[in-house]
C-alpha cells in the first residue's frame, strides 16, 4: 500500500517536470506546480484518513465478539477480540477510579467479578482480588481518586468496547491510558498485567461502529472539498497576477486559431467552430497538437480519448458520439463482470 502510494506520487512528480518543461507560458508552469500541491495533498490527506477513521472501522467491524468473559481470566486469550462481554456479576469498581492528569483527565477503573469484590475467604480468593486485568476507561468523566462516571454504569451493562491498537499512526491514547492503569495499581495495591485489556463500557459495539463510519464519510467529505479548494486558490492566485491560461498573443507555442476549435462537454449555446471537417478528422484520428500548450493538449486529449471521461467532456461535434460512448462504456463494463 504504501509502495503504490509513493510510486503514484512519483509519477505525479514525473508528469508535472514534464509539463513544466514543455510548457512555455508562465501561467501553465504555475498551473504545473499546483497539480503537484494537488496530488500531494491529495495522498497526505488519503492516507491520514485511511489510518485514523477507514483502518479502526475496519479492524472493529471485522473482529469478533465474545460473551461470558469472566474479569478474573487472563487477558492474554481477548488481545483480538472487539467487544467483550462479560459475565453477569462484573462490575466497574468505581471505588478504585483514579484520574491521570495529562492535557486532558485520563480515567480508569478496574472491571472486577463477585469474588474479586468481596472479602476473599482463602489465600486463592485474595490473589483473584487483588488482580484487575481488565479496565474501564474515559475522558473528563472522573476526579482524580475514588470515581468513575465515564460509562452506562446501569446494572443491565455487561461489557464493552476493547481499545485495539490498529498498528497505524499514534498509539498515544493506548499509552496514556495504561499509565493512568499503573498510577491506579499502585494507588490501590492491585496486581495488574504489563498490557491491561481496556474498555469502553457500553450494551453494544453498534453505535460506535457506526460513528467510525461517519467520520470516515465526513471526513472523506471535507478532504475533498479542501481539494477543491486548492484549485480555486491557485486559479484565483493566476487571476491577481494577471496570468491567464488562454488569453495570449499568437505565437510558435501559443496557436490562437487551433485553440477557438477547443471544447469540452455540451454546446448548449449553438457555438460555430472554424474548420469543422478538419477538427472531426483530427478528432477521429486522435490528433494531439492543437493550441501548442502541451498540458492544455493533454487534457483536451484524454476528454477525448478515455472511456468514461469522453461520455461526459468530449468535444461536442467529435464523430463517436456521447451516447454511442456511453452504451460501449456499459457493455465493457458487463463484459468485466
Amino acid at each position: 500500500e504504501k509502495a503504490l502510494s509513493w510510486l503514484a506520487m512519483a509519477m505525479v512528480v514525473i508528469i508535472v517536470a514534464g509539463f513544466w518543461w514543455l510548457s512555455s507560458g508562465r501561467a501553465f508552469k504555475l498551473m504545473a506546480f499546483a497539480c503537484l500541491a494537488f496530488a500531494a495533498t491529495g495522498t497526505y490527506l488519503g492516507t491520514y484518513g485511511r489510518w485514523k477513521f477507514l483502518a479502526p472501522y475496519h479492524l472493529y467491524s471485522r473482529s469478533p465478539f465474545l460473551l461470558d468473559v469472566l474479569p478474573s481470566d487472563s487477558p492474554e486469550a481477548y488481545r483480538d477480540i472487539g467487544y467483550i462481554g462479560f459475565s453477569r456479576d462484573a462490575r466497574i469498581d468505581a471505588s478504585k477510579g483514579l484520574g491521570y492528569r495529562s492535557d486532558k483527565l485520563w480515567c480508569v477503573a478496574p472491571i472486577l467479578g463477585y469474588e474479586q469484590l468481596m472479602p476473599p475467604a482463602s489465600s486463592e480468593a485474595a490473589l483473584k482480588q487483588e488482580r484487575a486485568n481488565f479496565w474501564a476507561v474515559g475522558q473528563d468523566c472522573c476526579q482524580k481518586r475514588g470515581s468513575f462516571s465515564c460509562s452506562d454504569m446501569d446494572k443491565k451493562v455487561h461489557g464493552g468496547i476493547a481499545l485495539l491498537d490498529t498498528g497505524r499512526g499514534p498509539t498515544s491514547v493506548i499509552s496514556t491510558y495504561k499509565k493512568a492503569v499503573a498510577a491506579a495499581a499502585k494507588t490501590y495495591g492491585l496486581v495488574t498485567p504489563e498490557d491491561p485489556i481496556l474498555i469502553r463500557w457500553t450494551d453494544t459495539p453498534a453505535p460506535m461502529i457506526d460513528e467510525m463510519y461517519s467520520d470516515a464519510i465526513n471526513y472523506a467529505t471535507l478532504a475533498s472539498l479542501t481539494a477543491l479548494g486548492i484549485v480555486i486558490v491557485a486559479l484565483t492566485f493566476l487571476s491577481c497576477l494577471g496570468l491567464n491560461l488562454t488569453k495570449r498573443e499568437p505565437g510558435i507555442d501559443w496557436h490562437a486559431e487551433e485553440f477557438e476549435m477547443i471544447a469540452f462537454g455540451f454546446n448548449p449555446s449553438g457555438k460555430t467552430f472554424p474548420k469543422e471537417e478538419e477538427l472531426q478528422l483530427g478528432l477521429m484520428s486522435g490528433r494531439c497538437y492543437w493550441s501548442g500548450e502541451v498540458m492544455y493538449d493533454y487534457i483536451f486529449h484524454l476528454a477525448n480519448k478515455h472511456l468514461f471521461l469522453g461520455c461526459l467532456f468530449c468535444h461536442p461535434l467529435h464523430p463517436y458520439s456521447k451516447w454511442e460512448r456511453v452504451f460501449v462504456g456499459i457493455m465493457i463494463c458487463l463484459f468485466i463482470i
